[in-house]
């Protein structure tokens, strides 16, 4: 089945109650049905190189036109970030580093995604950053665009999305938004409708450009 939208979304990890990434994806397709005919939706594992796996086999079955990972940012008491805030992340980059194991036990610590390149190689998003703000803001969302990614699960999975990117000659673009915390987890501002009200209006949005 061929659509044109792809959004992932990450399963639960570090002992949260869910996560909104994939959870709100889920909500969103409930609440949007209209949305199936054009939009895929697939779950990520929260384990090293199992996340690219998943990816990739999302890519060949739905052969979308753009994919939009989305991961939970951790809110300003462990990265820095607003609580009410998405971030359209601009680069990933190839490094693994973050003392925080996977949901298999694996801690990664400076060590390069793609071991043939430099630790120090980043890409860019192949979706223009510019056009995902305004979809988000368009939604009634909190925006803001980021070079920080993280180096946990959420740039490695970036990383292999641009790659894959890159190998297909630019097909699919790929693009990572950072979402803040539901209600239902600590300090989170959003509940999970209201999440999955933003991320359809996005979705929309993204569908709307030619």
């Amino acid at each position: 089945m061929v659509l044109p939208l792809l959004m992932t979304g990450f399963e639960r990890f570090l002992g949260n109650a869910s996560n909104p990434s994939w959870a709100g994806l889920v909500r969103m397709m409930e609440l949007r049905p209209e949305l199936k005919k054009r939009v895929a939706v697939g779950s990520i594992p929260v384990v090293y190189g199992t996340a690219a796996i998943a990816l990739k086999e999302l890519v060949t079955r739905y052969e979308p036109r753009m994919v939009i990972c989305l991961g939970m940012h951790g809110g300003v008491e462990s990265s820095g970030r607003g609580l009410r805030t998405f971030y359209v992340e601009r680069f990933a980059y190839n490094l693994d580093d973050c003392p925080a194991p996977d949901n298999a036990g694996n801690v990664r610590r400076d060590q390069p995604i793609v071991r043939s390149q430099s630790r120090d190689a980043s890409l860019a998003s192949t979706i223009d950053s510019g056009m995902l703000l305004e979809g988000l803001m368009r939604s009634g969302a909190q925006a803001a665009v980021s070079d920080n990614p993280g180096r946990y699960l959420c740039n490695h999975l970036y990383f292999h999305a641009l790659l894959h990117s890159q190998v297909g000659g630019g097909k699919p673009q790929a693009g990572f938004i950072h979402v803040p915390p539901s209600s239902d987890l600590k300090d989170g501002a959003f509940s999970l409708d209201e999440m999955a009200t933003k991320y359809g209006d996005l979705a929309a949005h993204i569908l709307s450009v030619p």
